[in-house]
């Protein structure tokens, strides 16, 4: 049940921001959604594994101003200016490579 109710975020996302890619419109709805419910609980059974539970709650107004908008770029959409570091660990095998490293 949960495609009509993407599909309704989807909508919403792209009439506020008419110029988002759909790669970003699908980041911000699994970067911004939430493991537990309004009551703090998580949303998983202990020990279930991920394909069981998807992505998490999701929160339309977080990601209509989720502070960055990932895409094949990473674009500042904070009203405010703000830095933004890149950190992570690549894959065993894989070298990832970030520029800049700081927006």
């Amino acid at each position: 049940m949960s495609c009509p109710h993407i599909s309704g975020v989807v909508a919403l996302l792209k009439a506020v921001h008419p110029t988002w890619s759909p790669a970003a419109i699908k980041s911000e709805i699994v970067t911004t959604a939430s493991l537990k419910d309004e009551y703090a609980q998580s949303i998983f059974a202990e020990g279930a594994p991920h394909k069981h539970y998807g992505g998490g709650n999701v929160n339309p107004n977080k990601a209509a101003d989720p502070g960055l908008a990932y895409g094949k770029e990473v674009t500042n959409v904070s009203p405010v200016n703000s830095v933004r570091t890149a950190r992570g660990q690549a894959p065993a095998g894989t070298t990832v490579r970030v520029e800049p490293s700081i927006i």
